[in-house]
C-alpha cells in the first residue's frame, strides 16, 4: 500500500510539474525556452523509470533502421539545402534526452496498477481545473504580479492558449472514463465555460472534441433517441459562436482577416510550410530552421499591424506543429503527419471501442493514452508552439506505451492459438479413448 501511495504521488506531481515548469522557467531564468523546463521535467521522469534503463541497451532492428533513416536524411539536407544554425545542433541533445525518458516512463507505467494512473490523471484534472478558475475569478493578477507579458496569464503558464493545450488532454480523459453522467455532464459544462468566459478557441476545440467523444460512444438506440436534440443543441451553439465577435473572427480563415493576428499567424503557418518545401525541392529546412527562408506575404501584414517592420510572431514555430514538421523535413515530415493522422484516426476508433465495453478496469490505461494521442492532433493542426511542449512528452509517453501494448497483443495471439490447438486435440484423444474403452466394454 505505501509503495503504491508513493508511485500515485510520484506520477501526480510529475505530471503536474510537465505543464507548469517549462513556462515558470521562461519568465524566471534569462533563458526564453521552453528546452529547460521540458529537460528538468524529463530527467525527473529518467530518475522515476530509472529501473527500466536497461531495456535502451537492447536496440531492436526497427529503432537501428528508423535511427539509419534520420541520419541519411540529415546528410542530404546538409548537402543540398545547407548546414544548420547553431540553435538546431544545440536542441539535438535535449529533444534525444525527452524522447529517452518518455520512453522509459512508458515501461514504468506499463508496471503500474490502471486504477493508479486513472487516479494520478484525475487529480491532475481538479488542479488545473482549480488553476483555470482562480485565474479567471483573480483576473489574471497572479501572472501579471510575476511580470507576465501577456493580457491573460493562466498562472504558470504563459498565455491561455497554452494553457489549454495542456488541460485540454486532461479534461477529454476526465470526460471520456467518468462512468456517472452527472459527473460527465458536469466535466463538460466546466470545459464549455472557461472556453466562452476566458475566451479561448482552443480550448472551446477541445469541448467539441468531447462531445463528439461521447456521440460517437453512444450506441445506435440512444443515438438514433438524442439525435434531434443533439441536432438542436449544435445548431443553437454554432449560432451563439459565431455571433461573438472573438470567436467568428478566429473561426474566419480568410487572408481578409482584418486586425485578427491569430487567423495570419495561422495562415503564415500553412504557407511557410508550402513555401519550404517547394525552395529546397521537398527535404525541408533542416531541424529548428523555420524562421530562416524568405518572409510570406502573411509575416508582412503582422509586421504592419504590430506597427513594426522587422516584427515577427510565431515564424519559428509555425503555429501548428504540422507547418513547422512538414516545413522543416519536407517529405519525410509529410510522412510524419500522415503517420500521426492514421494514428490519430485509430485512438478515436479504440477510445469508443474500449468505452463501449464499460470500459473495464484492465483498458482503463488503453483509453487514458488513447486520448492523449487522439488529442493531440489539436497541437499538430491548430495551435502549437513546437517540439519542446508538455503536450508532445506526454504524446511521446502514449506513443510509446500504446506501441509496446500493441506488439505484445501480437505476440499473444499465436499463443493462444497454439494454447486453443493443444486443447482441441487433448480433447479429441479423450473422445477417441472414451469411445475405444465403450466399445471394448459393449464386446
Amino acid at each position: 500500500m505505501l509503495y503504491a501511495n508513493r508511485k500515485l504521488l510520484a506520477l501526480f506531481f510529475l505530471i503536474v510539474l510537465i505543464g507548469s515548469t517549462p513556462p515558470i522557467l521562461v519568465i524566471l531564468s534569462p533563458i526564453k525556452s521552453f528546452a529547460i523546463g521540458c529537460l528538468i521535467t524529463a530527467s525527473l521522469g529518467i530518475l522515476m523509470a530509472l529501473r527500466n534503463i536497461n531495456k535502451i541497451k537492447k536496440i531492436k532492428p526497427r529503432t537501428l533502421l528508423l535511427i539509419a533513416v534520420i541520419i541519411f536524411y540529415i546528410g542530404l539536407q546538409h548537402s543540398f539545402v545547407g548546414a544548420w544554425q547553431e540553435k538546431s545542433y544545440s536542441s539535438v541533445l535535449p529533444l534525444i534526452i525527452i524522447i529517452i525518458s518518455a520512453y522509459l516512463l512508458s515501461q514504468e507505467i506499463a508496471r503500474l496498477n490502471d486504477r493508479l494512473i486513472l487516479k494520478a490523471f484525475r487529480w491532475s484534472y481538479y488542479v488545473f481545473s482549480c488553476i483555470g478558475i482562480i485565474n479567471i475569478i483573480t483576473g489574471y493578477s497572479i501572472g501579471k504580479s510575476l511580470g507576465y507579458t501577456h493580457a491573460q496569464p493562466i498562472f504558470p503558464f504563459l498565455e491561455p492558449s497554452h494553457y489549454s493545450l495542456y488541460f485540454g488532454p486532461l479534461a477529454f480523459i476526465y470526460i471520456t472514463l467518468e462512468k456517472q453522467p452527472m459527473k460527465k455532464g458536469l466535466g463538460l459544462a466546466l470545459i464549455i465555460a472557461l472556453s466562452l468566459t476566458i475566451p479561448n478557441t482552443t480550448l472551446l476545440t477541445y469541448a467539441c472534441l468531447s462531445i463528439l467523444m461521447m456521440v460517437y460512444s453512444f450506441r445506435v438506440k440512444i443515438l438514433f433517441l438524442i439525435l434531434p436534440v443533439f441536432i438542436a443543441v449544435t445548431i443553437y451553439g454554432t449560432n451563439a459562436v459565431l455571433s461573438n465577435e472573438y470567436f467568428s473572427k478566429r473561426l474566419s480563415v480568410s487572408s481578409d482577416s482584418g486586425q485578427n493576428t491569430t487567423t495570419l499567424v495561422y495562415l503564415q503557418g500553412m504557407q511557410d510550410a508550402i513555401n519550404s518545401f517547394s525552395i529546397t525541392n521537398g527535404l525541408g529546412l533542416g531541424f529548428q530552421m523555420l524562421g530562416t527562408q524568405p518572409p510570406s506575404d502573411y509575416a508582412y501584414t503582422i509586421a504592419k499591424l504590430m506597427s513594426d517592420v522587422n516584427g515577427e510572431l510565431n515564424r519559428q514555430d509555425g503555429g501548428f506543429l504540422a507547418a513547422k514538421i512538414i516545413a522543416e523535413f519536407g517529405i519525410l515530415g509529410l510522412f510524419v503527419v500522415l503517420s500521426f493522422t492514421v494514428l490519430c484516426a485509430k485512438s478515436f476508433i479504440n477510445i469508443r471501442d474500449l468505452s463501449k465495453k464499460n470500459a473495464r478496469e484492465s483498458n482503463t490505461k488503453e483509453i487514458i493514452f488513447s486520448c492523449i494521442v487522439a488529442t493531440f492532433c489539436i497541437e499538430m493542426f491548430i495551435r502549437g508552439y513546437g517540439y519542446f511542449s508538455p503536450g508532445l512528452y506526454i504524446f511521446l509517453i502514449s506513443a510509446f506505451y500504446l506501441d509496446a501494448l500493441n506488439k505484445s497483443k501480437r505476440r499473444e495471439i499465436p499463443i493462444k492459438e497454439k494454447h486453443s490447438a493443444t486443447i482441441n486435440k487433448q480433447t479429441l484423444n479423450n473422445a477417441l479413448f472414451v469411445q475405444h474403452d465403450y466399445r471394448s466394454q459393449m464386446k
